[in-house]
């Protein structure tokens, strides 16, 4: 008898990761991490949002609406084995543009940003 441990660990990577903020309307790149003994035969990303399911490797998305969302990617491979991460994202409003004052020859400018 040989038994063989398969390998199936999975984990995402996107932009705004960090500690970036990240904006209602900002195309957020989700780039997957997998570590697998067999071949990947599906990604299914669910955004939390109501939007359709990503189901390639990597994916780009924008949310609509400023709030949390339970971003998950679940990957199955061949062996019909699965594995999947859920992690938390803030999404938040950018309003305005920002003011500017003047003040003799200096001007200070400020951006509101609320949650």
């Amino acid at each position: 008898i040989c038994l063989v441990e398969t390998v199936l660990d999975v984990d995402y990577s996107y932009t705004g990761a960090n500690g970036h903020p990240i904006y209602v309307g900002d195309a957020v790149t989700f780039e997957s991490i997998v570590a697998a003994s067999n071949p990947i035969t599906l990604y299914s990303w669910n955004f939390d949002d109501s939007s359709s399911a990503g189901t390639t490797e990597d994916v780009v998305h924008t949310f609509n609406a400023a709030g949390t969302y339970n971003v998950s990617l679940t990957v199955t491979d061949s062996a019909s084995a699965t594995d999947s991460v859920v992690k938390v994202i803030d999404i938040l409003n950018r309003v305005g543009t920002g003011s500017e004052i003047k003040i003799g020859k200096a001007t200070i400018s400020a951006l509101v940003i609320t949650t």
